[in-house]
């Protein structure tokens, strides 16, 4: 069973801009068709231009019997510790805008986003361990089609610990009273060999790991 240590911090919306805090895991499907379990599947094509201080997505959503949605969103950085922060701020736009950014860009991505929900939360509040029911919490797990066309044995997953806050607040519980531990090895789909992003180059190893998923399983050249 695969258990990934997770810290986070405090998010708060404005306007069109949140700041959202994740943990990216990376891992194999050994079991494909535990996926269709999802309770919510979509279709994304998407491209992004990078530069140090964040990044700016392009992205066509497309879910089944409904007409395709085009977003543009900016990242900007933000200091956490052990998970990725940034100001994330999104807005709608066309399909012209999206296929004249999309024009400049060197590669893309195709992929199945696939929703599961997390229905418990386990962690530790110095040495007393606990368990409380989630809600409206996510593991939203990417499935990418590779430059060969075919669809990749390697995924992409994102936990949504923004939402975590108001759930220990709930149980009278603070972020910074505990540490949180989240369960993937119980998805549906089996996922191992799992790698954790946690926004730092310290391990040599990883980071080699997961700069050759994105050129070799995840990134399509255009």
């Amino acid at each position: 069973m695969s258990i990934i240590k997770i810290a986070m911090e405090d998010g708060e919306q404005k306007n069109t801009s949140q700041q959202e805090t994740e943990v990216v895991i990376y891992a194999k499907i050994t079991n494909p068709d535990g996926l269709a379990q999802a309770v919510h599947i979509e279709q994304h094509e998407q491209a992004q231009i990078k530069s140090a201080k964040g990044s700016v997505r392009i992205r066509k959503i497309t879910v089944e019997g409904k007409e395709p949605v085009y977003e543009m969103t900016s990242k900007e950085k933000q200091k956490a510790q052990g998970v990725q922060a940034s100001i994330e701020t999104t807005e709608r736009i066309n399909e012209k805008v999206y296929n004249l950014f999309m024009g400049v860009c060197d590669t893309f991505m195709s992929k199945t986003r696939y929703v599961f929900k997390a229905e418990t939360i386990r962690g530790k509040k110095g040495d007393l361990e606990f368990e409380i029911k989630a809600k409206d919490m996510n593991f939203e797990v990417d499935v990418f089609r590779n430059p060969k066309g075919k669809v990749s044995e390697w995924c992409k997953i994102d936990l949504e610990v923004d939402k975590l806050k108001e759930i220990l607040e709930a149980n009278d519980l603070t972020v910074e009273q505990i540490k949180l531990i989240a369960r993937i090895g119980q998805l549906p789909f089996s996922p191992n060999n799992v790698v954790i992003e946690d926004g730092t180059d310290e391990d040599p190893d990883k980071r080699a790991l997961i700069t050759q998923l994105y050129s070799s399983e995840f990134l399509i050249p255009r």
